[in-house]
């Protein structure tokens, strides 16, 4: 697949790209090179707080 997109799927049929963006069904998008890419090293995991725990009822 070389990353271009023609026809959307939708609610009744097969929409062409022209109109999908013309109607505001799609939105263009420059496609992103993985090199490009910046994304953290390492994930840090998440403890909830205090304040975000749930109250028992």
């Amino acid at each position: 697949m070389d990353g271009t997109v023609t026809e959307q799927q939708v609610m009744g049929g097969v929409m062409r790209l022209g109109k999908a963006l013309a109607t505001g069904v799609a939105e263009e998008q420059v496609p992103v090179r993985e090199e490009e890419l910046q994304l953290p090293q390492e994930v840090d995991e998440l403890e909830a707080s205090v304040e975000e725990t749930p109250v028992a009822r």
